[in-house]
C-alpha cells in the first residue's frame, strides 16, 4: 500500500467544531447515531460540573442515546489545563475505539484539540505571577502591545498567535521568560494522536448576521434558565482560575450585586460572544485543515441531515 493510503490502515477519529451557537450539538448527536459514536467534548469550559447553563452544555435529555465525556466531569474549583484535557481525552479515544466505536471529538476550543492531535509542548508550568503582570498589561495597554512584544522575542510564535488571543500571547511570552527560548523552539511531546489515527476534521459555520442573532437568543434564554443561580453557586465555592473566566460569570456577578441591569449584560456579553466567535473561526481557517460545512438554517432538520449525509459520506 502507498503511502498516500496508509491512513486507511489506522482507526477513524473525527472531530466536528466550529464557533459557539452554530449548531455542533444537533449535528454531532445525529453523527453519532448513524455512525455508532461516542462523544468526546472538545470544550474548556464546558468541561466544568454545575454550570451547564453558564457554560451552555449540551442538555441530559438531549445527550440520551449518546454516551458522552468530559462534559461536566471536572470540578470547577479546580484548575483544568490543556495538558489535564490531552491525557483524559487521548485515554478515551483508545477506550472507544477498544469498543469497536468511533470518537466524535465536538466542541469549539481549537488549542485543546492541537495539543492533542500534535502534542504539547515540553514548556515548563504556569508561573501565576507572571502571568498576572501579562494579564494587567493586556488589560491597560491591550493585547496588541503583548502581540508586539513577543513579535521581539518570538516572531515564528507572534506570527502564528492572533493579535486578539490573549491567552496564548501570554503563554508565549511566559515561555520565553521562563527559559529564554522562543515557544517555537520547545520541542513537542510524541504522544500527539495524528500520527496514531486517521483524523477528519469538519467544521461548521453559518451566515454572521444568522449566527449573532443565534448567540443573542442564547444568552438571554441563559440568564433567563438559571445562569444568575450558577453564578452565585460559583462564587460560593470558589472557582479556580479556569471556570473564573466562564463567559457570563462576570456578567452574571454584576446583576447580582446590582452594578447592571439584566439587559445590559445580555447586550454585553451577546457583544463578548460573539467576539468570540470570531477568534474561533479565526482559529479553525488558519490552524487546522478542515472541510467545512454551512449551516444555513441551524433549526432546519432538512439542512443538518444533508450536512450529516455529506459528512459521512467523506469517511
Amino acid at each position: 500500500m502507498s503511502s498516500a493510503d496508509s491512513s486507511n490502515d489506522k482507526p477513524l477519529v473525527l472531530a466536528l467544531m466550529g464557533p459557539t451557537a452554530v449548531g455542533k450539538t444537533a449535528l454531532s448527536l445525529d453523527l453519532a447515531q448513524v455512525l455508532n459514536a461516542e462523544i468526546i467534548g472538545c470544550d474548556a469550559m464546558q468541561i466544568y460540573a454545575g454550570l451547564p447553563v453558564m457554560t451552555a452544555q449540551p442538555a441530559l435529555r438531549t445527550m440520551a442515546g449518546v454516551k458522552h465525556h468530559l462534559i461536566g466531569s471536572e470540578d470547577p474549583r479546580m484548575d483544568f489545563s490543556a495538558a489535564d484535557y490531552v491525557a483524559k481525552a487521548r485515554a478515551l479515544v483508545f477506550e472507544i475505539l477498544e469498543r469497536g466505536r468511533i470518537p466524535i471529538l465536538v466542541g469549539g476550543t481549537g488549542f485543546y484539540l492541537k495539543s492533542l492531535l500534535t502534542g504539547l509542548a515540553q514548556a515548563p508550568p504556569a508561573d501565576w505571577r507572571l502571568r498576572e503582570e501579562l494579564q494587567e498589561m493586556a488589560q491597560t495597554q491591550g493585547s496588541k502591545a503583548l502581540h508586539a512584544r513577543l513579535q521581539q522575542v518570538d516572531p515564528h510564535s507572534a506570527e502564528r498567535i492572533h493579535p486578539n488571543n490573549t491567552r496564548r500571547l501570554i503563554r508565549a511570552l511566559e515561555v520565553h521568560k521562563l527559559t529564554g527560548r522562543p515557544l517555537s523552539e520547545i520541542p513537542r511531546s510524541e504522544n500527539g494522536l495524528e500520527q496514531r489515527v486517521n483524523f477528519k476534521l469538519f467544521a461548521l459555520d453559518c451566515p454572521q448576521e444568522r449566527l449573532a442573532r443565534r448567540i443573542e437568543a442564547q444568552v438571554r434564554k441563559r440568564f433567563e434558565s438559571g445562569m444568575l443561580e450558577e453564578a452565585q453557586y460559583l462564587r460560593s465555592i470558589g472557582p479556580g482560575r479556569s471556570a473564573s473566566k466562564v463567559l457570563g460569570y462576570q456578567e452574571s456577578l454584576s446583576v447580582l450585586n446590582c452594578a447592571l441591569e439584566a439587559e445590559d449584560a445580555i447586550r454585553n456579553l451577546s457583544a463578548k460572544t460573539r467576539q468570540y466567535a470570531k477568534r474561533q473561526r479565526t482559529w479553525f481557517r488558519f490552524q487546522h485543515k478542515a472541510t467545512w460545512f454551512e449551516l444555513t438554517e441551524p433549526a432546519n432538520e432538512t439542512n443538518r441531515i444533508e450536512i450529516r449525509d455529506a459528512i459521512t459520506r467523506c469517511i
